[in-house]
């Protein structure tokens, strides 16, 4: 769920641009990579429960609070690296 929402974020906030989700904390993240990121975790849990046979109104709601909480945490990490000068919070994944 979260990669799909990161990915869609990317491309579609690239594509498209449009005007900044918090210029301060993430410069480069839109409000339309925000929007494509949370559809695309909808549509990521909707497809596991048609993939699994589960209800997919349930799992898409939740892929959808996923994908706007790996954001909300996406940007709460932006904001400690900018404020401690840190470019990298760890050694294994850098980014």
């Amino acid at each position: 769920v979260v990669w799909a929402a990161d990915i869609m974020a990317y491309l579609v906030g690239t594509w498209l641009g449009g005007p900044k989700l918090w210029p301060k904390a993430s410069p480069n993240k839109t409000w339309t990579g925000f929007v494509a990121g949370v559809a695309a975790g909808f549509g990521a849990g909707a497809g596991f429960a048609a993939a699994t046979g589960a209800d997919p109104l349930p799992l898409a709601i939740l892929a959808g609070l996923l994908a706007v909480a790996s954001v909300g945490g996406d940007l709460a990490m932006s904001m400690f690296k900018r404020r401690f000068g840190v470019k990298d919070t760890g050694q294994i994944i850098p980014g």
